[in-house]
């Protein structure tokens, strides 16, 4: 196995993990979701805990996608230290792992939303929580096709 190869088996062993992560925090929120409060402290504890938990598993998860995607573009010979979030929403929708570019790049968006701006805003961390739990489905998505495609190609394991 190259390191290459590695480096994807490792990506997408930890994609999976973090899927499946935010799977297990889903029935916690279903009866919430999407929230309707002005204020996510407003939910009881064990709500707002897997909120907060939700979040970051989106965080992490379209983060993770975004290092398998370089590292399955590094594979195919593809200068991926160069690649933008745009350059791997289109080689994502070429490859048939999403529809359109564009539906990538609102998950970056929110991404780095969430990375790198504390919403102090209630209104706005309420916003947040509902887009996350809107979007969680596209990169389950994305990941599924991916899964399915890398292991096409021999590069990953059930």
């Amino acid at each position: 196995m190259s390191d290459v190869e590695l480096v994807i088996a490792q990506a997408l062993l930890r994609c999976r993990r973090v899927a499946a992560g935010a799977t297990e925090l889903m029935p916690m929120l279903g009866g919430v979701m999407p929230y309707q409060g002005a204020d996510v402290s407003a939910l009881p504890l064990i709500e707002r805990t897997a909120a907060v938990a939700f979040i970051k598993r989106f965080e992490q998860l379209q983060d993770l996608i975004a290092r398998l995607a370089r590292a399955s573009a590094s594979w195919e010979g593809v200068d991926a230290t160069s690649l933008t979030h745009r350059d791997i929403g289109d080689w994502l929708e070429k490859r048939a792992l999403l529809d359109k570019a564009e539906e990538w790049m609102v998950a970056v968006r929110l991404r780095n939303r969430l990375a790198h701006e504390y919403p102090v805003d209630e209104g706005e961390q309420v916003r947040r929580l509902n887009e996350c739990w809107g979007l969680m489905p596209l990169l389950h998505g994305i990941l599924t096709a991916f899964d399915a495609w890398l292991q096409q190609k021999g590069l990953a394991s059930q």
